[in-house]
């Protein structure tokens, strides 16, 4: 889980995917590119990082908040 000023990013490993919701709860977006087993998530200078448990991959996005 990762917690911005406006967002709230989950990585669901069972699911395959990356969850954005709002601060209020409300899912924004769903990423869900050729993951399997997302483990971890990080956003450093506008760019989100996904570590990917079983093929030891690391996405990289060019990460803006979604606005509403």
């Amino acid at each position: 889980i990762k917690v911005t000023e406006t967002q709230v990013i989950v990585v669901d490993f069972e699911g395959n995917r990356v969850l954005v919701y709002d601060k209020n709860g409300r899912l924004i977006q769903m990423l869900d590119d050729n993951f399997n087993q997302p483990t971890d998530i990080e956003v450093i200078d506008n760019k989100m990082y996904i570590l990917n448990y079983s093929s030891g991959v690391i996405y990289f996005y060019e990460y803006d908040e979604i606005k509403e």
